[in-house]
């Protein structure tokens, strides 16, 4: 191999090497300000992918109310094979402190201050209780999801209460795909579209008419 050409190759090393560096120095601080200034959409392509991965049916920003008292709103709801997934989504730049069964819980933001918040969990299974009464869906086939994002820190989170469970956003698929396994028997598929049809063409349910 003459100089020239080891020199070629020694140089195209150099660049390729240099490059997949740099791509790894702004990789992490890119995502984190995606993560922190388009949370909506981050998660929104997460929840897609997944329901894609699966070909499961997806509609979002679902509003549930209670007569004219409005409950809560579900990001995204995913219809699957075996279950519906009311998933809501919470994103958290710190340190949670936090149990399934207390009310409040604690945040920690990396500038050492501290809020109280709703414990998501139980705003998830309240909404999940309305929406079961208002669409007359039996609770059996709801799985709620609390979905955080994957750098937040939880302390003290025991295994969830009611229905719902908090999820990193990257452990989603794998939760559906666990759920999936039950030995339970599938949805009709035409019960399943007619349900999803009707929440697409109402972004309200449980208002009084």
């Amino acid at each position: 191999m003459t100089y020239e050409v080891r020199l070629t190759i020694y140089i195209v090393a150099a660049i390729i090497t240099g490059g997949l560096l740099i791509a790894w120095l702004i990789y992490t601080p890119i995502k984190n300000w995606l993560w922190r200034h388009k949370t909506p959409e981050m998660f929104y392509k997460r929840v897609l992918r997944v329901a894609n991965d699966f070909d499961f049916y997806l509609v979002n920003n679902i509003k549930v109310k209670s007569g004219t008292r409005p409950v809560g709103k579900i990001h995204h709801i995913i219809g699957g094979d075996k279950y519906l997934y009311l998933i809501s989504e919470c994103y958290f730049n710190g340190v949670i402190e936090a149990r399934s069964d207390d009310k409040i819980w604690v945040f920690y933001s990396k500038d050492d201050k501290k809020q109280d918040f709703r414990n998501p969990i139980q705003v998830n299974n309240e909404i999940i209780n309305a929406f079961c009464m208002s669409t007359n869906i039996n609770k059996s086939f709801i799985k709620g999801i609390v979905i955080i994002n994957d750098d937040c820190f939880v302390q003290r989170l025991d295994t969830g209460v009611g229905e719902t469970i908090l999820v990193p956003v990257s452990k989603l698929e794998e939760v559906i795909k666990r759920y999936e396994s039950d030995d339970v028997k599938p949805f009709a598929d035409v019960t399943l579209r007619q349900v999803i049809l009707d929440l697409h063409d109402s972004n309200t349910i449980g208002e009084e008419k």
